[in-house]
C-alpha cells in the first residue's frame, strides 16, 4: 500500500513540476523534499486517531523520525530524478 500511495505521490509532484514550476527546474530536488514534508506532516498526523484506534499502528517518536527521515530521502531522490530527466 505504502509502495501505491509513494507512486502516486510521485505521479502528482511530476504534474505539479512540469505544469507549473518548470521555470525553477534547477531547484526540483528543493521541490521533492517540501513536497514529502508537506506529505510526512499531514499524512501521519490526519490519519493517527484512525489507525491507533484500530490497534494495528501505533505512532512512536523513533517511528516518526524514521518516517521523517524516510520521507527526505525519498523526497530529494524525486527531485533529483526530475531534474535530471527533465533537461
Amino acid at each position: 500500500m505504502h509502495i501505491l500511495h509513494g507512486t502516486l505521490a510521485g505521479g502528482i509532484l511530476a504534474v505539479i513540476l512540469t505544469s507549473f514550476l518548470m521555470p525553477f527546474s534547477g531547484f526540483y530536488w528543493g521541490f521533492g523534499i517540501a513536497y514529502n514534508l508537506l506529505l510526512w506532516a499531514i499524512a501521519p498526523f490526519a490519519l493517527r486517531g484512525v489507525l491507533e484506534s484500530t490497534g494495528k499502528v501505533r505512532f512512536t517518536r523513533n517511528g516518526m523520525r524514521v518516517s521523517l527521515a524516510s520521507h527526505l530521502v525519498y523526497g530529494l531522490a524525486l527531485g533529483i530524478i526530475f531534474q535530471v530527466t527533465m533537461w
